[in-house]
């Protein structure tokens, strides 16, 4: 990604520009710094030319509007909505990473582990969503966010239909996107969570197949096919897809509402049980390692079916030949007319690589031709990537003006070092050998500064757990926790004990795993008294005998109080420890 100067320099109302992330129909969408709270923002500003038309501001709010009081770690929060000078915007959580459909541009498939555990996460943040009396009836690949962090978040809450808003339906006018868009929607009937449902099983069928079930030259033809073909089954074009796997899509995606899915939750727990199925976990690690590059397929540009990479050479060969022969040495070819759109998986404008252009309903790869100059190359060149990208580059110590992906041509033969610089994340760097008329390729993979950590906690028989004053989850649960680096408070509670508190260290860029029986952490008590007594501990009443079981308590130093028939008193300090099962007997004499 990346942005001029002019555009840094800019605020809109309390908001700096930082870049330029896109460019749609309706809105731009900025990087932008909250100087106040110190903090990054997506900035979705409406298009001067729409802000006088009443339907275009109302759609625009709705999104604000929709979600503003949801808090969920898998829906991108809003921070603020509002006006300033003559621009409407939405100010909301930046995510550091990429869209469903940035990735699926690039890769076309995902492995089965990935996309299950994506499509998990959007289950759970939609299931929240529709707990609030929500429908997105958006969703499709550009609208899932996938976080560097492994987050998961569900975006674009501008078509969403809720009862505490008014509707935007307009006789003769369709809103959605066609390819993704339920069945009953198309219609024009009454939507609820099972439209969400359909939408997020195209998008699962796509990940999984690379294929979008539904084609057409148009609209038309996309909506025709839709009312009246079945999804072919995914084994047809992925014959290796597990069969329950293949089941779930199966009734994600059918047409009858009655058949699917009738909850996020239901949904839910299917994943669970598949993951289990087939051995893997559906935690955070799984999306950080694949979009972190450890698993190559993610840097790997893969050839279309029946063709070699001689495209991409020709591409390359012919662009440095032209940078030459144009005199641009080191330096960067500038476009003729603005560019719309700044993807971070695209190169920066000027030395463009080959095109990985955003979804949309009509498009198709076409082939272009190219006649080579007849220039004699006498340096050399190399194309730069990172994931993730827009990492400042520096050649030989040098800033090259340029962020990843990039071209550097006009390098003279023989060894340079490769440099990449991004807020956020550590330094990475490599020596790179070119010769005359040769165009190098490199990849790095971007780790961020070792500012967070990861938990993982499993806990017998289970407890609401606590951190730094947080409610955070009840145990069981897969994912992990995402802390800062440092010293943490966690409190473990489940009513049979007393709260178990400790303190973690945790280690950026480290996963810390912690397993507790909290059988194992108490001692215990155990009073067998006559006729009856009600028990004290510290000053606080725990029971009155006869007692069904021990009572647990902490390990260390305790107060034993019984309090029997008139008033008789009986007190006892006892030690106990981890493990230790103390019982005393107590005679109350008669009146």
């Amino acid at each position: 990604m990346g942005c001029n100067k002019e555009t840094m320099s800019e605020m809109i109302g309390k908001y700096r520009i930082k870049e330029v992330l896109s460019k749609g129909g309706a809105a731009t969408t900025y990087r932008a710094r909250q100087p106040q709270l110190d903090r990054d923002v997506l900035l979705k500003v409406l298009h001067p030319s729409l802000t006088k038309d009443d339907k275009s501001v109302e759609r625009f709010s709705r999104e604000a509007k929709a979600v503003a009081k949801i808090r969920h770690a898998g829906i991108a929060h809003i921070y603020d909505y509002g006006k300033t000078n003559g621009l409407y915007y939405i100010a909301m959580e930046f995510v550091e990473g990429l869209s469903l459909a940035e990735v699926l541009a690039k890769e076309k498939r995902m492995p089965v582990d990935v996309a299950t555990y994506v499509v998990s996460q959007a289950s759970r943040g939609l299931g929240f969503v529709h707990s609030q009396g929500i429908v997105h009836r958006d969703i499709k690949p550009g609208n899932i966010i996938l976080g560097y962090d492994g987050a998961v978040k569900v975006a674009d809450f501008g078509l969403a239909y809720s009862e505490a808003l008014p509707s935007i339906t307009i006789d003769g006018e369709l809103f959605g996107t066609p390819s993704y868009m339920s069945v009953e929607q198309i219609k024009g009937e009454e939507v609820d969570a099972r439209a969400d449902i359909y939408s997020l099983g195209l998008t699962f069928y796509q990940m999984l197949s690379g294929v979008r079930p539904f084609e057409g030259s148009n609209y038309s033809a996309i909506i025709t096919k839709k009312l009246t073909e079945d999804v072919e089954p995914i084994k047809k074009i992925v014959p290796d897809c597990p069969q329950r796997l293949a089941g779930i899509v199966s009734k994600m995606v059918d047409r009858n509402p009655a058949r699917r899915y009738q909850s996020m939750e239901d949904l839910s727990q299917e994943l669970e049980v598949f993951s289990n199925e087939s051995a893997f976990t559906l935690d955070e690690r799984i999306l950080v390692d694949y979009l972190g590059g450890k698993k190559e397929s993610v840097l790997t540009i893969a050839p279309a079916k029946g063709r070699k990479r001689r495209g991409l050479y020709l591409y390359l060969t012919a662009l440095a030949a032209v940078l030459i022969a144009g005199g641009i040495i080191g330096g960067r070819l500038k476009p003729e007319s603005p560019v719309d759109t700044l993807n971070p998986l695209q190169p920066q404008v000027g030395i463009e690589a080959p095109s990985v252009h955003e979804e949309t309903e009509e498009t198709s790869a076409k082939g272009v031709e190219m006649v080579l100059p007849s220039v004699q190359v006498e340096t050399g060149a190399i194309l730069v990537t990172s994931v993730p990208g827009g990492a400042d580059i520096f050649v030989d110590g040098t800033p090259q003006n340029s962020r990843t992906p990039a071209l550097i041509a006009g390098l003279t033969p023989g060894e340079h070092e490769v440099v990449l610089l991004r807020e956020g994340y550590g330094e990475t760097g490599q020596k790179v050998s070119i010769e005359q008329a040769d165009t190098s390729r490199v990849a790095f993979t971007l780790h961020p500064k070792e500012r967070f950590g990861f938990v993982k906690i499993n806990v017998t028989p289970w407890a609401v757990v606590h951190i730094d004053g947080d409610s955070i989850d009840t145990t069981p649960f897969n994912r992990l926790l995402r802390l800062d680096h440092g010293r943490h408070k966690l409190i473990l509670a489940n009513a049979q004990f007393p709260d178990y508190v400790t303190h973690i260290n945790v280690t950026g860029g480290e996963t810390t795993r912690i397993s507790i029986s909290l059988r194992d952490e108490f001692g215990y008590l155990m009073l067998k008294v006559h006729p009856w007594a009600d028990v004290y501990i510290d000053g606080e009443y725990k029971d009155t005998t006869p007692l069904t079981k021990p009572i647990p308590l902490l390990p260390g130093k305790h107060l034993i109080k019984l309090i029997g028939p008139s008033s008789a008193t009986w007190e006892k300090g006892v030690a106990l420890e981890r493990g230790e099962t103390v019982m005393h007997k107590i005679l109350f004499s008669p009146d």
